[in-house]
């Protein structure tokens, strides 16, 4: 952790990640109840969780294939 915070698409990264997290926690929690069905079998929890994921996913893709300092 120390490693990618002093690096600055590091930094970037991390930002992406928290900021991510706040973004969609905020969204789903204004726009869905928690017991709100979508696509007849996937609550909005899941939802969450999965767009999260994308999102961290690509962001780590992006990082660690063309970022990372330690090649």
């Amino acid at each position: 952790m120390r490693e990618i915070w002093r690096h600055r698409p590091g930094r970037i990264f991390l930002v992406i990640v928290l900021g991510s997290w706040l973004l969609v926690h905020t969204l789903f929690q204004y726009l869905f109840e928690p017991d709100t069905m979508l696509f007849g079998w996937m609550t909005s929890p899941i939802i969450m969780g999965v767009a999260l994921m994308v999102i961290w996913l690509v962001a780590f893709w992006i990082y660690i294939f063309k970022y990372w300092p330690y090649r």
